[in-house]
């Protein structure tokens, strides 16, 4: 694994949706709106490993409304 495998990006919509998009080197892999709930940061946390306490920081600022980017490493199969 390298540093900063994707980035993800969490974009608030009103009233209670979530735009997320992950990107590898730059480009859009996936990107896709969704009703807002703390499963959208678990789903993640599937795919890709989060630095120390940052998917907790994300369900905190989602919940609040607030947007947000973090950068991940992709989990080992």
């Amino acid at each position: 694994m390298s540093p900063r495998d994707a980035v993800i990006t969490f974009q608030c919509l009103p009233p209670d949706s979530v735009r997320v998009t992950e990107m590898i080197e730059g480009e859009s892999i996936r990107h896709h709106e969704i009703q807002w709930n703390s499963d959208v940061v678990t789903e993640l946390e599937q795919r890709y490993i989060f630095f120390a306490k940052q998917a907790d920081m994300a369900r905190r600022r989602l919940r609040l409304g607030h947007s947000c980017v973090f950068s991940v490493y992709h989990r080992e199969p």
